[in-house]
């Protein structure tokens, strides 16, 4: 196939499609409903019942309680006050003491000076304790022996 009949058939395309777009647009008027006529709800009913119809009591749906709706996710929750926050604890698991890079092992995270753990910083690693800082407030952590 060379061009030229590529671009004969193509054009017989494009006038076909134009001439049945045309042919939709304008429509048949016989068939189109009037935009003042009534909805089909109400026409529906004017229509004789076959015997295999069944009506439905579209009122008695309207009332009934249908529950929550899924697709909304706060509804049917209830607003609660939030309970107080639980004291935060700081748990001394170890200390790695080096003279020059101390670190020590807190809530079983590895932390070292500087380091910010549940809202305190750590200022200073010895090698029996931790001091951390809070709100102003100093906090020494002691590793607990245990005994057996």
């Amino acid at each position: 196939m060379n061009q030229k009949t590529r671009q004969i058939i193509i054009a017989i395309a494009f006038v076909g499609a134009v001439i049945y777009a045309l042919g939709e647009f304008t429509g048949d008027a016989k068939t189109e409903r009037p935009l003042d006529s009534e909805p089909a709800a109400t026409s529906a009913t004017q229509q004789p019942l076959t015997s295999g119809s069944v009506v439905i009591d579209i009122e008695k749906y309207k009332n009934m309680s249908w529950g929550r709706d899924p697709f909304y996710r706060n509804m049917g929750r209830q607003k609660t006050e939030s309970a107080p926050a639980p004291p935060v604890k700081w748990t001394l698991n170890g200390i790695l003491f080096n003279s020059k890079s101390p670190s020590a092992v807190i809530n079983k995270r590895v932390v070292r000076s500087g380091d910010r753990i549940n809202g305190a910083r750590v200022v200073k690693i010895e090698k029996r304790h931790v001091t951390l800082e809070k709100d102003g407030a100093q906090i020494v952590l002691q590793i607990k022996k245990e005994t057996s």
